[in-house]
């Protein structure tokens, strides 16, 4: 299957959980191991439902794995990649609908993946109006699951993450996220465009390298190796 698919993520998580398997849950480990479910390609209820099983799983799974993590730096970083996660989620999903010919339907699915539809209609006594759903999904930072929110918990997780520096500032990581987290609370939910929500995806997708760079191991590239030979 090909490297993105579903199948093929599902493969690679029962290789990791295998090598990780003495430090799982017997519940995690169990929730790991269950198969894809089946479905009838040429039945869209039946990939609807399979997506929702697929869904309910990891869900589960991820939710049995952050409980069960003492609160120490692994849990801060396990939650700074979700929550960086799911504001590319949004950012993707509100893209999709930004140049202004979204219906109902999609503006009301927009909310429902922020799970705020209710609030919304609660606030607003309306059907969805582009911009209040925009301000509310991207700009709400009371918002439990909107942009806003999972910025700041980015930048909450970060700050809790061990630092190399002694001067008291921050590393590229933090001070990204702050300044993301900074241009989310200048914006205005009216004048946000095509172009705002492309800067929002490039900020985010900056913290996210700054994050890769400064945490993970980096292979060498040629002109690395070359330089070392130089000097």
């Amino acid at each position: 299957s090909a490297s993105g698919s579903v199948a093929n993520l599902i493969t690679r998580e029962k290789r990791i959980a295998q090598t990780l398997r003495d430090r799982l849950s017997r519940d995690s480990w169990r929730a790991v191991q269950r198969g894809a479910p089946a479905f009838n390609a040429s039945d869209p209820d039946s990939i609807v439902l399979a997506c929702d099983r697929l869904i309910e799983r990891h869900a589960t799974l991820s939710w049995l794995l952050s409980d069960g993590m003492s609160r120490g730096a692994e849990w801060q970083f396990l939650n700074t990649g979700m929550s960086i996660e799911r504001a590319s989620i949004i950012l993707q999903a509100a893209q999709a609908i930004i140049p202004g010919s979204a219906s109902a339907d999609d503006l009301s699915a927009l909310l429902e993946l922020v799970d705020c539809q209710s609030l919304y209609r609660s606030r607003y006594l309306s059907m969805p109006y582009i911009v209040r759903v925009y301000d509310m999904v991207l700009l709400d930072p009371a918002q439990p699951r909107g942009l806003a929110f999972q910025i700041s918990k980015t930048e909450k997780h970060l700050s809790g993450l061990p630092t190399r520096r002694t001067d008291g500032m921050p590393e590229t990581p933090l001070h990204a996220v702050r300044q993301l987290r900074a241009k989310i609370e200048g914006l205005d939910a009216s004048e946000i465009g095509p172009m705002t929500v492309e800067d929002l995806r490039r900020d985010l997708a900056g913290v996210s390298e700054a994050i890769s760079e400064r945490y993970f191991l980096q292979a060498e590239t040629a002109d690395d190796v070359r330089t070392k030979r130089v000097f």
